[in-house]
């Protein structure tokens, strides 16, 4: 298997460390090996350094992502350190890793492994080594249960607890980590789920972001000019007050630009706009609409180009589309995407590829600059320049605007549009976000974040009749119904929106299914969940005795690949018969386990068997007390009632056997 961090992977460079093998006590042996390199092929960090930079492996351009290739050890007791450098070289270039993660998902395990030193130190624990002994990793558990850690935070420190077995470091494997972080975490620490915004709060900012555009559209170039004229100006070092002449001559269509910390001064009279706030501003209300009216990740946002908005027509209809790329479940390497948008989506990157230019002028300036001593660096700042999203400031380290700055003006957006939480708007957001009602207050503004606009583009999509659940997982590049189900749960699914996709775009689609229909099926055939359901006992069955039906992800994949293998997901288990020819979901699925011999019900969604006895026992006993002649009807829910209490049983879930006859 190729390693994915030779830069050969994803340029034509083939620089990478050679992987040294030592004893994992003599770790010093390793200080010189260097660790990673630039894109001219220097040496950029060794093991001994407190930094280790990847940064030149990372191709696409959120902020985000490019500050998450930068691992800083400085801070962490040297004993915990070394060792944690040990496993993080091991996991970066070992021959026999078997994932291609990307550099994010393996800053993750960084960060991880960071976390845990911290807490061994202050369980009094002076290495990583220690979790080979009971003592160590009982003392572990208590203190996730103690601190009210959640789920998912327990469930990453174990996953790395497990890496660190895989990789020969401790004696401490989990074989369900899912079930031991449950058990481990006290019931109080939730996990967090995106918000979806109520209609009317999301009416108020997007028309806010909309009057933003339309107010500066018109005057987009005179806007740039300014900023081009500012910066050359500013950079030249010339008199403040030279700066500030030039901009009182500038009356924008009333709008009056002063002097980063010259604004404060003036009292608020002649109502200045200071020029990075009324930069970013714009940025800011662009995206917002982005993301609002096209479901992209605000790390998509950042592949966007001049050229990104497209119209196109098919079968007569004219459609508009957002052309850029995700590196979403990509391995971390950007791949081109298209998402239907709405027409002022023009306006919006027309807007934001004006006013840009002054800094992507003055970037492509910088590449030139280098380009013989540089030239793989003057490239990247090349590619940097292209993006709509750049940074205001010339000084910064990364050329786009950082994520962090957008979510600051996001709120200010929110106050500009009133948007505060009414009783109508507190309804609301119980029902789209039960799990999160107390994370909202009435008479507060509403807390804005760039994801929550996704979820709520798909919330707008089926509850007004655009699309349903098919046309939102497309859209939104999510490759499980369940995971697009999630972000429009509570929702009614209405009519299709009729769009069509070309043949590249329904490509890309398929291939992401695959894959993500692929990690479905390794955790189902070569994982260690508790399965149930006709195929799923036959599964289970088939490990204890060592019968594997596929021993690798490939062969999952190649599988799925010639159609002999499907994974449907109907929300309430998983169908595997490539040619079922019925809808399982119209099926009782409190009886569907039972009645399909292709069904497999994991221990997530076995836990909804919970909740679907509750609601059968609730009917069963209305319809005693009512004293209602439906024999066929308490037959079908006596055995909806069994069947589910089978079903938890077969996943170690604790209940109380319903009694029919009290």
């Amino acid at each position: 298997m190729n390693n994915p961090y030779r830069l050969s992977s994803v340029t034509e460079y083939s620089s990478y460390p050679v992987l040294q093998e030592v004893p994992k006590h003599e770790i010093a042996k390793l200080y010189s090996t260097p660790v990673s390199f630039d894109r001219d092929e220097n040496v950029l960090s060794k093991f001994e350094d407190d930094t280790w930079d990847f940064s030149a492996y990372i191709l696409a351009r959120s902020p985000d992502q490019i500050s998450q290739a930068v691992w800083n050890f400085s801070g962490i007791n040297r004993a915990f350190k070394d060792q944690i450098k040990k496993a993080l070289y091991l996991t970066l270039f070992t021959k026999e890793r078997r994932l291609q993660s990307s550099i994010n998902a393996l800053y993750r395990v960084f960060n991880g492994l960071k976390q845990i030193a911290i807490e061994l130190e202050e369980l009094g624990f002076t290495s990583l080594f220690n979790l080979s002994h009971n003592k160590c990793q009982n003392a572990l558990l208590n203190y996730f249960s103690v601190k009210n850690y959640s789920v998912r935070t327990i469930t990453s420190r174990l996953l790395v607890c497990n890496d660190l077995h895989r990789l020969g470091l401790i004696n401490f494997s989990i074989d369900n980590v899912t079930k031991l972080a449950e058990r481990t975490c006290n019931g109080n620490a939730e996990i967090r789920q995106t918000l979806a915004i109520p209609q009317r709060l999301a009416n108020l900012i997007y028309s806010e972001a909309i009057k933003t555009v339309e107010k500066y559209y018109p005057l987009r170039y005179e806007i740039a000019e300014v900023l081009s004229v500012y910066h050359e100006r500013t950079r030249d070092k010339q008199p403040p007050r030279e700066i500030r002449r030039y901009l009182r001559k500038k009356n924008l269509d009333g709008l009056k630009i002063a002097m980063p910390g010259y604004a404060q001064h003036t009292g608020g009279r002649y109502n200045w706009v200071n020029v990075r706030d009324f930069y970013c501003t714009i940025l800011c209300d662009c995206g917002v609409l982005i993301g609002a009216l096209s479901g992209l990740r605000v790390g998509e946002w950042y592949e966007l180009q001049k050229q990104s908005f497209k119209r196109e027509t098919v079968l007569g209809q004219e459609y508009c589309l957002l052309v850029g790329k995700t590196s979403k479940l990509e391995g971390g390497i950007p791949k081109k995407k298209a998402w239907v948008t709405a027409p002022i989506s023009e306006k919006v990157i027309e807007l934001l590829s004006v006013i840009t230019e002054p800094q992507r002028v003055f970037i492509q300036n910088r590449a030139s600059e280098i380009e013989k001593s540089k030239p793989e660096e003057a490239k990247r700042l090349l590619k940097a320049s292209e993006s709509l999203f750049l940074s205001y400031d010339d000084r910064a380290k990364v050329e786009s605007i950082k994520s962090q700055v957008l979510r600051k003006y996001m709120k200010k957006l929110v106050v500009r549009a009133n948007a505060v939480v009414g009783e109508e708007d507190m309804l609301e957001h119980k029902t789209l976000n039960p799990s999160n009602v107390e994370m909202v207050k009435s008479g507060e503004h509403w807390p804005l974040l760039p994801h929550q606009l996704r979820r709520t583009f798909a919330v707008f999509l089926i509850r007004n009749g655009f699309g349903s659940l098919v046309q939102v997982k497309e859209q939104l590049g999510h490759h499980r119904l369940a995971m697009s189900a999630w972000y429009a749960k509570n929702s009614n699914a209405a009519m299709q929106l009729d769009y069509l996709l070309d043949n590249e775009l329904r490509s890309e689609i398929d291939q992401c299914s695959v894959e993500l229909m692929t990690d479905l099926g390794c955790s189902i055939f070569l994982g260690d969940e508790n399965l149930s359901g006709l195929y799923g006992e036959k599964i289970s069955q088939d490990r204890k005795n060592g019968v594997l039906i596929y021993s690798s992800r490939d062969e999952v994949k190649a599988a799925i690949e010639k159609g002999e293998l499907s994974i449907v997901d109907n929300g309430t288990s998983y169908c595997l018969n490539p040619s079922c020819d019925r809808i399982c979901s119209s099926i009782d699925p409190a009886t569907n386990a039972l009645l399909c011999k292709h069904e497999i019900l994991t221990d997530s969604l076995a836990k909804k068997r919970l909740a679907m006895r509750d609601r059968l026992i609730q009917r069963f006993q209305e319809i005693k007390e009512l004293r209602l002649y439906q024999p066929n009807l308490v037959s079908k829910i006596k055995i909806g009632i069994t069947s589910c209490e089978y079903t938890l049983r077969q996943h170690g879930l604790s209940f109380k056997p319903f009694d029919f006859n009290s």
